[in-house]
């Protein structure tokens, strides 16, 4: 199953929106930090949110430079032998600088994005924002792949 290459802007947005599950990786010296987070792709950059206190904070206080990816499994493809089995998908890479968003209109806001992405028709409470850190990814460069044939 060859591999593509995906630079078409609309297509990366859409894998972006469809994505369910994130993965940021940051580092700190030379300790690496992966972890899974709900996220909002919006106005070209992602957006997260977490406690006021952990170990993702530590990492991006020291190192605000991440890389976050999205992985979208579009079908799995049972060929005759290991070889030519395979998974049709769409993957992308987003760099970029994290930022700690203190506004309180833009943390509401986000807030709202990830509560229709996740919990549709909830509600945000304001008090509820002074218990979370809003996170926002300024992307700075953009890599996908896909592999949408199939073997034969």
């Amino acid at each position: 199953m060859p591999k593509q290459i995906i630079e078409e802007p609309a297509l990366i947005q859409d894998v972006l929106a469809r994505g369910m599950v994130g993965y940021m990786a940051m580092a700190k010296k030379n300790e690496p930090y992966v972890v899974p987070l709900s996220y909002v792709a919006k106005n070209g950059n992602i957006f997260i949110h977490c406690a006021l206190k952990g170990r993702k904070l530590e990492f991006l206080l020291e190192n605000p430079r991440v890389c976050f990816a999205v992985h979208q499994v579009d079908e799995i493809h049972r060929g005759a032998t290991a070889c030519t089995s395979g998974i049709r998908y769409h993957s992308i890479l987003a760099f970029g600088q994290a930022r700690f968003v203190k506004d309180t209109q833009v943390k509401m806001e986000v807030c709202r994005w990830l509560a229709e992405k996740y919990a549709p028709g909830t509600i945000v409470d304001i008090e509820e924002l002074r218990t979370i850190q809003v996170i926002e990814i300024v992307v700075e460069k953009v890599t996908g792949k896909r592999n949408v044939t199939r073997a034969r």
